[in-house]
């Protein structure tokens, strides 16, 4: 009975860190997605490719393996980035620590005054963006490129203690709206 209690002690305590790469450089996006616990890692790889008809694909490669990712369209089958947002601001903004986010921009024009002024600007957002560290060079030769690094980390007992936190809420919203709808006697 004791080696369960370890088991799951060891579990709670695992160590996970998560991070995203996305690079964008001559029209082309490239990416990784990876996740570690308790030191081992999974890697995903990410790239864009045309496909017959010339449209625009996400590919995913596992190992060896290609696979073709369909990105939803339209409103049903679309992912909401405004739940995952208003969630992130809830429980999970305690149990995920952030460990690095930084945006690394590499551009240029045809005027190297505009470059310069450009990249000046861009530059000063870092005091309008804290949580991000925003990097930008000029490339007078005008090539492009936009490299976005994003890492973080937890422990396994605190996603699901923020999980059960999430879903607590979720069925406590759902009630008081339940409560609060009074039917029309008219």
């Amino acid at each position: 009975m004791a080696w369960i209690g370890i088991g799951v002690f060891l579990l709670f305590i695992a160590p996970v860190r998560a991070g995203v790469l996305l690079r964008w450089e001559e029209g082309r996006l490239t990416g990784a997605v990876g996740l570690t616990l308790w030191g081992v890692r999974a890697q995903v790889r990410l790239f864009t490719q045309r496909d017959a008809q010339g449209r625009m694909g996400l590919q995913a490669a596992l190992g060896r393996h290609l696979l073709p990712l369909s990105l939803p369209r339209g409103k049903k089958g679309a992912f909401p980035a405004r739940m995952l947002l208003s969630a992130w601001n809830g429980p999970w903004q305690w149990a995920v620590k952030r460990e690095c986010f930084r945006v690394d921009v590499r551009f240029g024009c045809r005027d190297a005054a505009m470059t310069a002024l450009l990249a000046g600007f861009l530059q000063a957002l870092n005091g309008a963006l804290p949580q991000a560290v925003i990097r930008c060079r000029p490339a007078f030769q005008g090539s492009a490129a936009v490299q976005v690094r994003y890492t973080a980390r937890t422990r396994l007992g605190m996603l699901w203690g923020a999980y059960l936190l999430w879903r607590l809420r979720r069925r406590n919203e759902k009630e008081e709206s339940k409560q609060w709808s009074i039917p029309s006697e008219t």
